[in-house]
């Protein structure tokens, strides 16, 4: 089922700075066990809004942490709707993360959700912005 999509749906978004994001922090492999899930999925656009350019997120040694951290919090493990009542979720990071309908909001940043898929157990929201945990004490520069 796709709730407010366009005319193409999730796969008229490119996704593709999110697939590289998960499947360098491992969390990919995560996706597939039993069990509901939800996934916050940013547009590759979303990412531009990070406080640091994606290349360096995913190539930096000294920003492992923070990527992992990123990835973990757009992951939840329970079905959690976007057309119903705000309500806040723990993430696979341990944060709490709120999604109600047609948004997301992190600790850090609030996204609007553009398309969502429910796939039995799965959900997935394609939002507009990246939404955080929060960041470090320190960022490396």
């Amino acid at each position: 089922m796709v709730m407010g999509a366009g005319s193409g749906g999730v796969s008229s978004f490119s996704l593709q700075r999110w697939y590289e994001g998960m499947a360098r922090t491992d969390v990919l492999g995560d996706l597939w066990e039993e069990g509901p899930t939800t996934l916050v999925v940013p547009t590759d656009g979303a990412f531009d809004g990070l406080p640091w350019r994606f290349e360096r997120l995913m190539t930096d040694p000294d920003m492992v942490e923070i990527c992992i951290d990123l990835f973990e919090y757009l992951v939840v493990r329970d079905i959690c709707r976007g057309d119903g009542p705000a309500r806040s979720w723990t993430t696979v990071n341990g944060a709490a993360i709120e999604i109600g309908a047609g948004f997301v909001v992190g600790r850090r940043g609030r996204a609007r959700i553009l398309a969502s898929l429910c796939l039995g157990a799965k959900t997935i929201h394609v939002v507009d912005a990246c939404v955080f945990p929060g960041l470090r004490a320190v960022i490396p520069a």
